[in-house]
């Protein structure tokens, strides 16, 4: 399982196993199913060729990774939803995005967001993020609940703790109790330099398209 290769049709936006899409012939990056291939034909031709930024990455990224997406450790397959996350953070317009939620009122749709508090914040929630997109570890991934619910609790989202843990459970195959919380808490371990070193492909990245993102946005983690 851990060595099928997933990624989503550009056009329907449905995840399936690549070796049932088709891939554009010209810029070798936008993948479809047959049905989508008009609608993902007309929308590919304003990129074909062009490069809007250059991926600072020690190793070519896949169509459906993203710089601080790791490799699966073998054993750990991700679930459909997790594959999802991965897909969306893999957009161009998340270059700015930590994380999306699926939106409550808008069904297929996801409000995302970046991680702003407390100062120095964001590198632990992208460290975390990474390793449990890489292992799926309960340190991990309650590291990342942790970062949004004090946000919340600080007054910068209006959203409640229900949500956050509902997308967790979908994305990691979890049922967040208290006695797993206990077992997780305490036991995230500080980043180390080397994933620390890695973050700063995300700065260079945020430096390379900031052009056509927010000009008031900081590249600083």
């Amino acid at each position: 399982m851990a060595a099928i290769s997933y990624t989503a049709c550009q056009g329907c936006l449905v995840k399936t196993n690549r070796k049932h899409l088709k891939r554009c012939a010209q810029c070798q990056s936008v993948w479809y199913c047959s049905p989508a291939r008009g609608k993902v034909g007309r929308n590919t031709k304003k990129a074909c060729g062009k490069t809007t930024f250059v991926l600072p990455s020690p190793r070519a990224v896949a169509p459906d990774e993203f710089i601080g997406c790791p490799v699966a450790i073998p054993g750990f397959v991700r679930t459909p939803a997790l594959w999802r996350q991965i897909w969306y953070l893999s957009e161009s317009d998340s270059r700015y995005s930590d994380y999306h939620f699926d939106s409550p009122t808008k069904p297929g749709h996801t409000t995302s967001l970046r991680i702003s508090h407390p100062p120095g914040a964001r590198p632990i929630f992208l460290v975390a993020r990474r390793r449990a997109m890489a292992s799926g570890s309960l340190s991990a991934i309650f590291k990342m609940l942790e970062s949004l619910e004090l946000e919340e609790d600080s007054g910068i989202r209006t959203w409640t703790h229900a949500r956050y843990r509902r997308e967790f459970e979908m994305e990691y195959n979890i049922k967040i109790m208290p006695e797993i919380i206990r077992e997780a808490k305490g036991k995230f371990s500080p980043p180390t330099a080397t994933e620390l070193q890695e973050e700063e492909f995300l700065r260079w990245r945020w430096a390379s398209v900031a052009h056509l993102g927010d000009p008031t946005l900081s590249c600083t983690l």
